[in-house]
């Protein structure tokens, strides 16, 4: 804001150069017409032909591109006015005019004439001697006020109380204007204020220029949207940066995560595959990294359950399954044992055949018994344990004489 302000009031000073230059030119073009001698000699017989006077002057203000032309008197009396031909012999309407340039011998300023703002400028008409004042005007318009906009890049507003007479508005924002100095608003002069004309914000700054006959106030404003327009763009392509890059972060974030959490969820399937007993289930994983040995090892694994379930499998077919637990949980020995093991048989009558049958054993003792009641029973036992000792090698170094036996009575 502060920048702007700045710039504004930069402009300010631009737009006060521009007034001043103008007004000497003004100043030069009003000598040059008081200097012509065809119009002097015109002048001279004004009291005899007046029409022809004022042709000439025509002429004149054509000639310098002026808009009015006014000759008065030294007297300060109004001789004549090409704006209005009928009148004279008044009173001049810019007597403060004719003042100054008494003093300096050429006087610039603003007046309002029929309710036309203009620059003029009076200078005085010599032969040799001053003969009259000659005030030359060019009415401050729109094309005025968009000349000087295109020096200093503001909207300037020339005003007096609820008059607007040139502005570099049009349309809509003109009426608006229009509208807030009819309400008999007054913007404070040389400060920076803030005017909300047509929807739009504009930072103004009024300066007061010298006027004969009224209060002439130049408005100078700055569109604060127009200022703040590259800022705003520039803060939604930083906001539209954000946005993309939050996307672009967002959509890496899902990538990665992906990345992630499909390998997880391909090795927790896999997990609840081999606990529901499916060992030929396979994480395939194409990665190399750390998830990827991950997945070689659980692989490894389900081959290892596999394998061990089919030894299970196999030796349950053989041996009943407490042994083969016990196998599988202590390991295959080559080796033997010594137990004391106790045979009941039903009649001592079979032993000499069942001791002919025996191999030697590592067994320490069998302590054999017999009843009548159970002979039957345990002939078929000892000759279904005979059957099952003879297919084992046993060691040599055992005596047959370890075996006792045991009658009892029938």
């Amino acid at each position: 804001m502060a920048e702007i302000d700045a710039r504004l009031r930069t402009g300010a000073q631009i737009f006060m150069k521009l007034i001043e230059q103008r007004n000497q030119q003004i100043a030069g073009a009003a000598a040059i017409i008081s200097r012509d001698h065809a119009f002097q000699e015109a002048f001279a017989g004004a009291d005899q032909d007046r029409p022809t006077t004022l042709s000439a002057l025509e002429s004149l203000q054509n000639r310098v591109k002026a808009d009015s032309i006014l000759i008065a008197s030294l007297e300060r009396k109004l001789l004549f006015d090409t704006s209005r031909p009928t009148l004279h012999d008044v009173a001049f309407p810019f007597p403060g005019l004719i003042a100054a340039a008494e003093k300096n011998q050429s006087a610039s300023g603003f007046v309002v004439l029929n309710h036309q703002l203009y620059a003029t400028a009076v200078t005085p008409m010599l032969a040799p001697e001053p003969i009259a004042w000659l005030c030359s005007g060019f009415r401050v318009d729109d094309e005025l006020a968009r000349e000087i906009q295109s020096y200093t890049r503001l909207e300037i507003t020339f005003l007096a109380p609820q008059i607007v007479f040139a502005t570099t508005f049009d349309g809509k924002q003109r009426n608006r204007l229009r509208s807030i100095l009819a309400k008999d608003v007054s913007p404070p002069m040389k400060q920076v204020i803030s005017l909300r004309i047509a929807g739009e914000t504009f930072v103004s700054y009024a300066l007061p220029l010298p006027a004969e006959n009224g209060m002439v106030v130049a408005l100078l404003q700055r569109s604060l949207d127009s200022e703040l327009a590259p800022y705003l763009r520039l803060e939604r392509t930083y906001l539209l940066l954000a946005v993309l890059g939050l996307l672009v972060s967002a959509g890496l974030a899902i990538w990665i995560a992906r990345g992630v959490s499909r390998p997880v969820l391909q090795l927790a399937t896999g997990a609840k595959k081999i606990a529901e007993g499916n060992y030929q289930h396979r994480v395939r994983l194409k990665q190399k990294d750390e998830l990827g040995a991950l997945a070689n090892s659980f692989n490894q694994m389900s081959e290892g359950l596999a394998e061990r379930d089919r030894v299970r499998d196999l030796l349950g077919k053989v041996i009943s399954p407490e042994v083969a637990v016990e196998l599988l949980e202590r390991g295959v020995a080559l080796g033997g044992e010594e137990r004391e093991v106790s045979v009941l048989f039903p009649t001592c009558a079979i032993l000499p055949g069942c001791v002919n049958h025996f191999p030697r054993t590592t067994c320490s003792r069998f302590s054999i018994i017999t009843s009548p009641a159970w002979r039957q029973s345990w002939r078929s036992m000892a000759a279904s344990w005979i059957s099952m000792s003879a297919t084992h090698s046993w060691p040599s170094s055992a005596p047959r004489s370890h075996i006792q036996t045991t009658q009892t009575a029938p």
